[in-house]
């Protein structure tokens, strides 16, 4: 790599440097112009539906429960959050020698007396940033300040991770400084679930097709020009591709399945595993599509029948684990999809684990 000298540089190409920020500024400021006035307009509204645009995240409540604080504080290590607790304590304790009197009076003569009042504000927001890492220190370098100078109400924003889930370290040191108003975007599974993955099978054929498109680019997402038009090669591929719906002599089986894996309240590791399978040929006759379409469709078929049956159901954007199970399971049996359910026994947990105690 070549290092040039600032002194080597042309004046348009110091010009293009230092004009650069302003640029970007320029975008940053227009998006969020744009978020800006579209929550101004639609209030909580465009907060689910923004959410659900940048982070595919849905959005059922804004703020944080008090089950998710419990159990913050139940997974994190003990070390962990003795440091926590020592690094409040000497932040709490610098803090209070910046803090100045609540009240100073000073004499001038003739009967002149000045001085100053300090008070609190009575709110204040704060927000802790989350990215690829955690920040546990900048809301403790945020609220320790905040509730040694006495501010009534503190409420924090701060973002969750891919999976709905609060950093539980930002939620020990909220639970530390008694800060109770903790909200974020989207649904949270609050059940003790850290890790969930998804995973899609493909035949070794199917892999060396989407290969073979990827390498000559046509899976990319941005626009070339064809003719006196602009277009995506994957929009074309996508308009190119069967639909599920029209693949009438798709022979095979398709097959759904999740597993739980835990540990209850004996210590035990437990798996549970609910799977169903279906012929695409069982599918065709029956309901016309094969089975790949129908498994896809007909849990949120089953979904939209539960809500719709007069069951009490909780309003906003539900996650599934919301709705009634034992009659949810029920519709789907109606509608022609019988589940297997699975339960296998591990061994007993004798050394503490991240995920023990909690309920399956």
């Amino acid at each position: 790599m070549k290092i040039r000298r600032f002194s080597e540089m042309s004046k348009e190409e110091v010009s293009r440097l230092l004009d650069r920020g302003s640029k970007d500024a320029q975008q940053i400021k227009a998006s969020v112009s744009s978020i800006i006035k579209r929550v101004e307009e639609e209030g909580d509204r465009a907060l689910f539906e923004l959410e659900r645009e940048l982070d595919s995240c849905e959005l059922s409540s804004l703020n944080v429960s008090e089950k998710e604080f419990e159990e913050a504080e139940q997974n994190l290590d003990p070390a962990l959050k003795h440091s926590i607790e020592l690094a409040i304590e000497n932040v709490t304790s610098y803090q209070k020698r910046l803090l100045p009197p609540s009240l100073w009076l000073e004499s001038f003569g003739n009967g002149i007396i000045a001085g100053e009042k300090v008070s609190a504000i009575e709110s204040v927001g704060l927000y802790v940033p989350r990215g690829k890492g955690s920040f546990p220190s900048v809301m403790i370098m945020l609220g320790v300040p905040a509730r040694v100078a006495g501010v009534k109400r503190i409420v924090v924003a701060t973002p969750p991770d891919r999976y709905g889930k609060v950093d539980e370290k930002v939620l020990y040191v909220c639970k530390k400084l008694g800060i109770k108003e903790v909200y974020t975007l989207p649904k949270n599974i609050g059940k003790g679930v850290r890790n969930v993955d998804f995973k899609l099978a493909l035949t070794d054929e199917t892999l060396n097709y989407l290969l073979a498109l990827r390498d000559i680019g046509l899976l990319s997402k941005e626009e070339i020009t064809v003719g006196k038009s602009r277009v995506r090669p994957f929009d074309v591929v996508l308009r190119l591709v069967p639909q599920p719906s029209s693949l009438l002599d798709l022979k095979g089986v398709s097959c759904v399945v999740i597993e739980v894996e835990g540990v209850d309240k004996r210590g035990k590791v437990k798996k549970h595993k609910l799977f169903v399978a279906m012929s695409h040929e069982e599918a065709y006759t029956k309901h016309k599509v094969n089975a790949t379409s129908y498994l896809t469709g007909v849990g949120a078929a089953a979904g939209a029948l539960l809500m719709l049956s007069g069951n009490r159901t909780p309003y906003g954007v539900l996650s599934p684990e919301e709705l009634d199970a034992k009659r949810y399971f029920e519709i789907l049996k109606e509608l022609g999809v019988c589940l297997s359910h699975l339960v296998s026994d591990g061994e007993i947990v004798t050394q503490p684990k991240r995920n023990k105690g909690r309920k399956i």
